[in-house]
């Protein structure tokens, strides 16, 4: 179990707590308490249901339809790859229309195949064919108009901004029929991790001095390998990777999964969650101190640190949830090994979401295999 550090325990203003549907759509929870009692302790964790969810819909500047096909978000950015391998970026607040990026890795004028797109906490990423992984920096772009009158007139412009201010992490782009080809990223805090078609596993921390980029190394997490040959008796093979802020999971396809963070150096040994291996788990999502695992069937499961009785880990009132293993730290409570979250109407989820101190999951009540 990681070391889960939260922010310093401070009395706050007591939020509501939903978790908001979307007809079978979609269900957020972990905006904080919303009991009557008088003392916080007593009611942290607790959530209602709202049927009704506060949803946004991102503009773009084109004149044509686009279609995405994918999103990544940081901490305050959002990334999206349309069907025409274009890549999209929005920033802080949302309310300026997203913008096309260029990037001068073209063939006959069309753009080369986006493999995964990963925004980190503070950073941009692509794994693009025949480059690599490439990075840059929101600041450095600066693609958004200053004024709401701006943003009237150029809605409907096709608009875009080129990025010339980008590095290409050494040693990434691979042949396709190479074993050393990359097939999966994810992006933290200053750092990112990468998976090879081989299995390997490469973690990539990001210089304070941007420059330094291209003289960097990757360090090869072999001791992650190495667990897993021991779990799975050797044939088992890391093919998923997910993650954000300061944690990252790693899923094989032989129902392995570990965790690790963003300290990690080539000494660190996997962190490996017993409830969490051979059981079907297919997706896991971390926020600031507390983790998702979807599991197949479309059961979920939660723990970690729920900050100041934001409702992250969904799992009710705390005179239930003790009885499953939360204890109390402060403001705080932690759950230390993965428990179920129960879903209404006996609903499945579908997919899951997590980031600083909220949850997601897109919800279903038809049966699912």
């Amino acid at each position: 179990m990681p070391q889960i550090r939260g922010p310093p325990a401070a009395h706050v203003d007591r939020p509501e707590a939903t978790i908001h549907l979307e007809g079978d759509g979609g269900a957020r929870f972990g905006e904080g308490p919303n009991e009557p009692e008088n003392d916080l302790v007593d009611y942290v964790g607790s959530f209602t249901i709202s049927e009704k969810a506060k949803v946004k819909k991102l503009d773009y500047y084109s004149e044509d339809n686009v279609s995405f096909v994918t999103i990544s978000c940081g901490r305050s950015h959002i990334l999206a790859l349309d069907e025409d391998d274009n890549i999209y970026t929005w920033d802080q607040t949302f309310v300026a229309p997203g913008i096309r990026l260029t990037f001068p890795f073209t063939k006959n004028g069309v753009p080369n195949k986006v493999r995964k797109l990963a925004a980190g906490w503070n950073f941009s990423s692509a794994l693009i064919d025949n480059v690599g992984i490439v990075v840059w920096f929101q600041d450095k772009i600066q693609p958004l108009p200053e004024t709401y009158s701006e943003i009237k007139a150029d809605k409907k412009s096709n608009k875009s901004v080129e990025v010339t201010n980008y590095s290409i992490i050494p040693l990434t782009n691979q042949p396709a029929n190479s074993d050393d080809l990359i097939v999966d990223i994810m992006a933290g805090d200053n750092f990112f991790v990468y998976l090879t078609k081989k299995g390997d596993l490469y973690k990539f921390n990001i210089p304070s001095n941007h420059n330094d980029i291209l003289t960097s190394s990757a360090i090869k997490l072999d001791l992650f390998t190495k667990e897993l040959d021991k779990l799975s008796n050797g044939i088992g093979q890391f093919v998923k990777i997910s993650g954000t802020y300061q944690y990252f999971a790693v899923l094989s396809d032989s129902e392995h999964v570990f965790i690790g963070s963003k300290d990690f150096t080539v000494r660190d040994a996997p962190i490996v969650i017993d409830e969490l291996q051979k059981v079907g788990c297919i997706s896991i999502a971390t926020g600031d101190y507390h983790f998702l695992a979807l599991l197949r069937g479309g059961k979920l499961l939660s723990w970690g640190r729920e900050s100041q009785g934001c409702g992250s880990l969904g799992q009710g009132k705390f005179s239930d949830s003790s009885k499953r293993g939360m204890v109390k730290d402060g403001w705080d409570l932690i759950l230390p090994k993965p428990q179920e979250i129960h879903i209404k109407d006996n609903g499945h989820v579908l997919a899951i979401g997590a980031g600083g101190w909220q949850s997601c999951a897109i919800i279903t009540t038809e049966p699912i295999e």
